[in-house]
């Protein structure tokens, strides 16, 4: 019977919650003479404690993703986004279209030798353009 209860708890928790989601909108910029393609989208807050289970409350987040040029119909390698120091390379490509933003990248795990797919791929409509 509290098997049959915590299961249905259960699902009904994990289906309810809200998804990680990024807006259709994206920025290319110059900065200090690089490239950044700027993502913006929500996520969910990270679980401590048991009441925090049932809030649906999320917060806004980014991703700065430097471009090693700037273009206007390219499309650049995972290998070449430069990367800090003790983070994962990427695999895949990032495709610019006039004014659409293709990003299509996997991360490269390689102390797990697992590939993922990033959190913020999508097609994205670059609002402004500045070099």
């Amino acid at each position: 019977m509290y098997k049959s209860i915590l299961l249905i708890l259960l699902i009904s928790l994990t289906t309810s919650c809200n998804s990680p989601t990024n807006y259709k909108n994206a920025c290319l910029e110059s900065v200090d003479d690089k490239t950044i393609l700027k993502i913006k989208g929500k996520r969910r807050y990270m679980v401590h404690d048991f009441i925090s289970i049932f809030s649906n409350d999320m917060y806004e987040d980014s991703c700065l993703i430097q471009i090693p040029k700037f273009c206007n119909n390219c499309t650049i390698l995972g290998k070449d986004i430069p990367t800090e120091e003790g983070h994962y390379k990427f695999i895949g490509q990032i495709k610019i279209e006039g004014n659409i933003a293709d990003v299509e990248l996997q991360v490269d795990n390689t102390d797990d030798k697992v590939v993922y797919p990033y959190d913020w791929n999508g097609k994205y409509s670059l609002e402004k353009i500045t070099h």
